[in-house]
């Protein structure tokens, strides 16, 4: 019926950040969104963005970040379950590197939203000093 946990509740940690450090280390694209995510928190302390955008900020690293993850791991059970070229295999991982798409098009979005307003002040700063 239901299977008990046999190891301790801290091993799902090691677990998962046994999965994140594979992906890291594989997938140009985690590194890539990685790196990215690293500059808008240095551009948030920078700018001293309030809570709402740290948490929208947060929400949207980590929207992104997650849909890496489940990508790499849907495209590696797909060469597993059909090691051979299949149009249905492709359409599932073309799906999935949409999804990864269009919450990094959405990103995007919701950083100009976030940042907008001190950039402007910075380039109007720098207009105006001179």
């Amino acid at each position: 019926m239901f299977r008990r946990h046999t190891h301790p509740w801290w091993k799902s940690f090691v677990y998962a950040f046994r999965g994140i450090r594979r992906v890291f280390l594989r997938e140009r694209n985690f590194r890539f969104h990685c790196a990215v995510s690293l500059l808008v928190v240095v551009m948030g302390v920078v700018f001293r963005i309030d809570w709402t955008a740290w948490a929208v900020l947060f929400l949207t690293i980590s929207l992104v970040l997650g849909l890496e993850i489940v990508n790499t791991a849907v495209e590696e059970l797909c060469d597993i379950v059909s090691p051979q070229r299949q149009a249905s295999i492709r359409r599932i991982k073309d799906s999935m590197a949409g999804a990864v798409f269009v919450a990094s098009v959405g990103s995007i979005g919701v950083g100009v939203a976030v940042f907008w307003p001190y950039l402007w002040e910075v380039v109007i700063k720098l207009i105006g000093s001179k």
